[in-house]
């Protein structure tokens, strides 16, 4: 997954995205997503997803008894089953989970972030995979991955620099699942800091193994601390 970021969404507006595929094969599939502002109709950000398509069982070979994994729309392969796909989601995260209306989206995706350790260049931290962060599969979700990336990358910028700076791209490669009652280990390290732009990389290990299951590269410019420029993210 990549995320280059153009400007920021003010809160209180609503945002538009648009996705639609580039290339479906066999075992890989490409979308493009651009997010706008939809008032204005200016983008925001522009993403870039690669997806893994798994093969489905035969459903012969296993005399019509075999479970959809899940996620799998019950109808493949049409604007109906994208649009069930999204609902069944909606109606999962209303019926398991009250959210705070007053909580930002941070506050949701790194609650319970704990055993933080700084040094110079570098930052580690855990984070406990609960509920709260597993996508269906019960494993953390890739958007909480993208956070963890994000914030922890940026920590490690300031231990560094005088400010984090805002976000100009954010690339995640998926390695292996984390499953949920897991903890995760985050290190953040800086692999560059110059005069206008600083890049993080940030690892994500299941602590209990050590397997690598996610790396993220976050990309910053040092805004120097005018107060005319904002996060992205």
């Amino acid at each position: 997954m990549s995320m280059n970021y153009f400007s920021p969404t003010p809160g209180g507006q609503d945002c538009e995205v648009d996705a639609h595929v580039t290339k479906a094969g066999r075992t890989l599939a490409f979308v493009d997503v651009e997010v706008r502002d939809k008032r204005t109709g200016k983008v925001t950000a522009r993403g870039t997803h690669v997806k893994f398509i798994p093969p489905m069982p035969d459903p012969k070979a296993s005399n019509g008894n075999t479970k959809r994994p899940p996620g799998t729309p019950k109808v493949a392969a049409t604007p109906e089953a994208a649009e069930h796909f999204i609902s069944d989601m909606i109606n999962d995260v209303r019926e398991g989970f009250q959210a705070d209306a007053t909580q930002n989206f941070e506050a949701t995706a790194l609650y319970g972030l704990r055993d933080i350790t700084a040094t110079r260049g570098q930052v580690v931290c855990m984070l406990p995979v609960k509920q709260r962060v597993q996508n269906r599969y019960n494993t953390l979700h890739g958007g909480c991955i993208a956070t963890l990336v994000d914030v922890i990358g940026s920590a490690a910028i300031m231990t560094m620099n005088e400010h984090s700076g805002v976000s100009l791209q954010i690339s995640i490669d998926y390695l292996s699942e984390l499953p949920g009652g897991e903890e995760c280990e985050a290190t953040a390290t800086v692999s560059h800091l110059g005069k206008s732009t600083a890049t993080a990389v940030v690892d994500l290990r299941v602590k209990r193994t050590g397997r690598l299951a996610a790396r993220g590269t976050h990309v910053k410019f040092l805004a120097g601390g005018l107060p005319h420029v904002r996060s992205r993210l």
